[in-house]
């Protein structure tokens, strides 16, 4: 008996015992394919000819009948049959069509994990019913297609994890969730296969063991250990200066809480403390095992003209650093991470608080989301935990504790009446608490008392008084210092305050402010900060704008950062420099769209310029192009509209946009030799050789633009001079010049260390790793990139290290551990989504060579077995598997 194939997952073909049936073009292949999709019962002519023209022309019939003909007189034309009732393909065991077997897998006819529905999976492009155009039927029939391809790949998924394969889930599921990110089922699955994979691979001993609580289960997450939450991945966590009083029943009902719901928010008064309550509570053992914590507050903006600075969107996106302010973008750059989004201050965004937090707990399984808020935002599974007033003995010993040393000892019977009054807020009663430094406590309860009966006429809340009354405690100059410091969008230091509130020194305000509880201190890692709670930012502002004078003060100073941080972020130690401007950033920000709104380009290009190494060792790439190209819009001098074409060109080279790339970086020639400044002219030309080496077809010879690059290097200063070895070191190896390559590079790194220049020490050995690799030495490889990969390690410089590793993949495939390589692909793959880091953007030729050279060294099982474990690891694990290269 004869066997009849017809395919429709990819082109649409047809063979008959293996011999392949001519059926012509795309029309007849349309009548194939929509024959197909009825499995056996028939189409009639009529909807035929509907389902072939979206205008049928006037000869339809005939045409529909003469292709039905000579389609009847091939060898197929045995399983096609026509009559009254229409056409159609029969449905026998000789005719096997793609689809209906994964259907059939899908009904359990057959075994879905059998190896035909396998081998259908695995040659499966997502190109179905190709070659027929797009005839009305199409759209529907390749969703139909994509949904049975889907269905089996989880049927097979299932199968798997019964099985134990756990690998081979995650790899298949890792497709389906960039395809569905909305799918519950596959999101289940996902987190399951990583959970099962997890146990599996790290052996669980490692985390120390512990229960899973439900909201875990849900998350797909393992047992941990009670260890505190590393503190390098707390992201804009306020540091408490005081020891928080009472509130023990409710830290212990958020814990419980988020135990069993994934989205809770913190409710209650204005200055009850559900802030410090949430603040509190991210510090304590409850955190234990989260990957990563954010803490923004959505409440804190900078006008600017009146207009508010920023979106909420916005605002959270650029704290998690997701590269879009889309809540669908945000939720998928948060898709693999685990950890809890706190967002601070939502009600006076409930709605766009809770669009973000809708599409985060969809797609983003391993997040919680914790919001504090006077009202809820009205998710479905919101979990709503009221924070109440202190209890009457909390109440009192917060008070007491809050007072100044002099104060000390105050009468109890005053200080509950004092407490009384102010409803046990907590806020209004540290604000009254300060003003016993100035006035007795017997004036503070008479002067408290006063302002309550006007708040009760005028219907305002206790701590409407209580920061009235604290405010006009405060002198003119004070007030004044206050509504300055009121305009920073984030935490500041003295310097910032000192520039931004005007000549008058400010440093005596700022100290009173602190002792009043009306300015907050923190203590960071460089320098302290200070912080301006928004409840405070609103009462001190009154309703005023700030003046232009500010705002230019505020522009200025973050300009100069800029400029500094320029230099700074390229030396040793520039981790607390990016530390500060993570801090500032929502400033920085507000300062750039200042500049563009004042149409000053010089500033908007000091700030977007100077901030590239931020960007790129940041993973901030594609916010600070944003920036980069609104102020190319503006006018400037030459030396800075040449410095922010090359920093246009260089972003976008490392976000993969070669047109864009090529086109700034040759748009800086004309403006550095404009501006006579002899590095720009030199790292305009290497940027323009390096490009070159990058296009199929060169405009013209690097090596000669090599030339030019290098033809006064020696006179340079050595930062410049280092960064133009290294590209031309780049060059050189591009263009097959091994030898040249490394002895530009061993001076590129020479310079980079004499002038602390931390970036080429970083590069300079990886590139020169590149070139041992292209002869085949995986060792030599593997020395030069260690001691790279170890200090961007120490360093805390993740893109830098991802760099590294990645080329250690290539490493392994020269030494013969495959199974390495292939782990840290995976890893590099997983890990590089959170920080921007894409190896195949910017130099794809390199990175898919070491994928495939790792690849070619493993079965098909054992490449997703070791990947599928990669894409667990993290980076510690990255930086184990290059130390174990070395003794390979």
């Amino acid at each position: 008996m004869a066997t009849a194939r017809v395919q429709l997952l990819d082109r649409i073909e047809a063979s008959v015992d293996g011999e392949r049936v001519p059926v012509g073009g795309p029309l007849p292949r349309a009548v194939i394919a929509r024959l197909a999709l009825e499995r056996g019962a028939p189409v009639a002519l009529e909807d035929l000819i509907d389902d072939l023209w979206a205008e049928p022309p006037a000869q339809a019939r005939t045409t529909a009948r003469a292709y039905m003909s000579r389609l009847r007189a091939t060898p197929l034309g045995a399983w096609l049959e026509g009559g009254r009732a229409g056409y159609r393909l029969v449905d026998d065991p000789g005719m096997q069509v793609d689809l209906w077997t994964l259907e059939d897998a899908e009904a359990g006819v057959i075994p879905s994990d059998s190896e035909e529905v396998r081998s259908l999976l695995l040659r499966w492009r997502d190109s179905p019913l190709q070659g027929i155009g797009d005839p009305p039927f199409a759209a529907l029939a390749r969703v139909r297609v994509r949904t049975a391809v889907d269905r089996a790949r989880l049927l097979g998924v299932r199968a798997d994890l019964d099985a134990g394969d756990n690998a081979r889930a995650l790899v298949t599921l890792q497709g389906l969730r960039a395809a569905h990110p909305d799918d519950d089922d596959v999101l289940a699955l996902l987190h399951t296969a990583r959970a099962r994979a997890d146990a599996g691979d790290r052996a669980l001993a490692r985390l120390g063991g512990g229960a899973v609580s439900e909201r875990d289960r849900s998350r797909g997450a393992h047992p941990v250990s009670n260890a505190a939450v590393p503190a390098g991945r707390m992201f804009g966590v306020p540091a408490p200066i005081a020891p928080m009083v009472g509130r023990r029943e409710e830290r212990a009902a958020l814990t419980a809480a988020l135990d069993v719901a994934r989205l809770v928010t913190l409710t209650g008064a204005a200055g009850v403390g559900k802030t410090r309550l949430a603040v509190d509570w991210l510090g304590s053992d409850a955190v234990a095992g989260e990957d990563h914590i954010w803490f923004v507050n959505v409440g804190v903006g900078v006008d600017v003209g009146g207009e508010p600075d920023a979106t909420v969107a916005e605002v959270i996106a650029s704290a998690v650093g997701a590269p879009d302010a889309a809540p669908e973008a945000i939720a998928e750059h948060l898709a693999d991470r685990r950890g809890i989004l706190v967002i601070d201050g939502a009600e006076g965004a409930s709605a766009e608080v809770a669009s973000v937090a809708v599409a985060v707990l969809a797609r983003a399984r391993g997040i919680a989301v914790l919001s504090t808020s006077r009202r809820t935002l009205g998710v479905p599974g919101e979990s709503v935990l009221r924070v109440d007033p202190l209890p009457a003995e909390d109440a009192q010993e917060l008070f007491e504790t809050r007072l100044p040393p002099g104060a000390r000892g105050a009468d109890a019977v005053a200080v509950l009446q004092v407490v009384d009054m102010l409803g046990r807020l907590p806020l209004a009663i540290e604000l009254a608490a300060a003003r016993t430094a100035v006035m007795p406590l017997a004036e503070v309860a008479d002067s408290m008392l006063r302002e309550i009966d006007r708040s009760e006429e005028a219907g305002e809340p206790p701590l409407a008084a209580a920061l009235r009354s604290s405010l006009a405690l405060l002198t003119s100059e004070q007030r004044d210092t206050l509504r300055s410091l009121a305009g920073f969008a984030a935490p500041f230091t003295r310097g910032a305050a000192a520039a931004v509130c005007g000549e008058r020194p400010r440093d005596r305000d700022l100290d009173q402010l602190v002792s009043f509880s009306l300015v907050s201190a923190e203590e960071e890692e460089a320098e302290p900060v200070f912080r301006v709670s928004p409840l405070i930012r609103r009462a001190a502002a009154g309703g005023e704008t700030l003046d232009e004078q500010w705002h230019r003060r505020h522009r200025a100073w973050f300009a100069s950062q800029a400029a500094e941080a320029s230099v700074a972020l390229t030396a040793e130690g520039s981790g607390v420099v990016i530390s500060r401007l993570r801090i500032e950033w929502p400033d920085v920000v507000a300062a750039f769209d200042s500049a563009v709104l004042a149409d000053d380009g010089e500033t908007a290009a000091t700030i977007a310029g100077g901030l590239l190494w931020f960007g790129v060792r940041a993973g901030r790439q594609q916010e600070l192009l944003e920036m980069v190209r609104r102020a190319s819009a503006l006018s400037a001098t030459p030396s800075l509209e040449a410095a922010l074409s090359l920093t246009r060109g260089f972003l976008a080279y490392q976000l993969g946009q070669m047109f864009e790339a090529a086109t700034w970086i040759s748009a800086a020639r004309a403006p550095a030799e404009a501006s006579g400044d002899r590095a720009l002219r030199r790292l305009a030309a290497a940027f323009s050789a390096y490009l070159l080496t990058l296009s199929p077809e060169p405009a013209g010879d690097p090596v000669a633009q090599v030339a030019v690059a290098l033809a006064d290097v020696d006179e340079m200063p050595d930062a410049a001079a280092a960064m133009i070895l290294l590209i031309t070191g780049q060059v050189q190896r591009a263009s097959g010049r091994s030898r040249e390559a490394i002895e530009l590079l061993g001076r590129a790194g020479a310079l980079a260390s004499r002038c602390g220049h931390e970036w080429v020490m970083l590069m300079a050995p990886v590139v020169a790793a590149k070139v041992q690799l292209d002869l085949r030495q995986g060792a030599a490889a593997m020395a030069a990139l260690l001691p790279a990969v170890r200090r961007s390690a120490t360093g805390g410089d993740p893109v830098s290290l991802l760099i590294a590793v990645s080329v250690a993949a290539g490493a392994a495939a020269a030494l013969g551990a495959d199974a390495t390589g292939a782990r840290i692909i995976g890893a590099v793959d997983a890990i590089g989504r959170r920080y921007g880091f894409d190896p195949r953007a910017n130099e794809p030729a390199d990175f898919e060579l070491y994928r495939r050279r790792v690849r070619e060294g493993l079965t098909a099982e054992e490449w997703r077995r070791a990947y599928a474990s990669g894409l667990l690891c993290e980076m510690d694990e990255l930086v184990e598997m290059a130390e174990t290269l070395v003794r390979v």
